[in-house]
């Protein structure tokens, strides 16, 4: 349909702006936003597949809790006009290198107090920050290179680490989380103007909310974000629909032919 003849009744062209601006170029203000004290740990050790990441019990609850395969992003404060960071995905627990030392505290007051209370309520406050510091493994997805005022890139691997450097590492929720969600770096190439029916191919349609974990953990509303998707992927692309059981998988597949 040719711009003369949209109705502009049913042409809502605020809305169309405003979810440029929300999944385009004024989308990556959230990565200025991160600062040190938001961080939820800092990256122990790094290679090109995976990294160790360090979290203390304080900054994993006041987080809202770390689940399996929750996006995380590693890097620093946004001090300039770009910057990179590192994509990647909760993969499970790690032991670290006191892990020996922690374990003996935890069976020395499990000793202590079994029958009378729980063994974690008599620890020394020095032991319980030293047990409390625990490790997470992730799982590297990628690159996100971000530039002020330019659109949000996304690399599916590193260009490089380095042994003796670590990183801040955040926990993406709001609209970070959305914008995280949402990014496409691959356009669909595909003419259907020439289709009755045709309309902008660039627009995409609330399809789901985000969630990691079937169980609700802190504060659940700042991981559930609106996923968005262009109906004309599904025309080109192959497309997979995975989720635990009863969670409504086949009854999408019918909604979506």
């Amino acid at each position: 349909m040719k711009e003369s003849q949209r109705n502009p009744e049913l042409f809502d062209t605020d809305l169309i702006g405003d979810m440029a601006t929300k999944h385009g170029k004024g989308a990556n203000d959230p990565f200025a936003s991160l600062s040190k004290s938001d961080a939820v740990g800092q990256v122990l050790m790094r290679d090109y597949d995976t990294a160790t990441l360090v979290v203390h019990d304080f900054h994993r609850e006041r987080a809202g809790g770390l689940a399996r395969g929750m996006f995380l992003i590693g890097g620093s404060p946004v001090i300039d006009e770009k910057a990179s960071f590192v994509l990647m995905r909760v993969a499970g627990a790690k032991r670290l290198a006191n892990h020996a030392a922690t374990d003996e505290a935890r069976i020395t007051a499990v000793r202590e107090t079994i029958g009378q209370e729980i063994w974690s309520k008599k620890l020394n406050k020095w032991i319980a920050d030293e047990i409390a510091l625990g490790g997470v493994e992730a799982r590297i997805l990628g690159t996100l290179d971000w530039r002020r005022d330019a659109d949000l890139r996304f690399a599916e691997d590193i260009a490089n680490y380095y042994s003796a450097h670590g990183d801040f590492v955040w926990k993406p929720t709001g609209a970070l989380l959305e914008l995280i969600v949402n990014l496409t770096h691959r356009g669909n190439s595909l003419d259907l103007s020439g289709l009755d029916d045709y309309t902008d191919v660039g627009i995409r349609i609330r399809i789901a909310e985000s969630r990691f974990s079937a169980a609700k953990a802190g504060d659940d509303k700042k991981v559930r974000v609106p996923v968005l998707m262009n109906p004309t992927d599904l025309l080109k692309r192959r497309t997979a629909f995975f989720g635990m059981s009863r969670s409504g998988k086949s009854n999408a597949m019918k909604i979506t032919a």
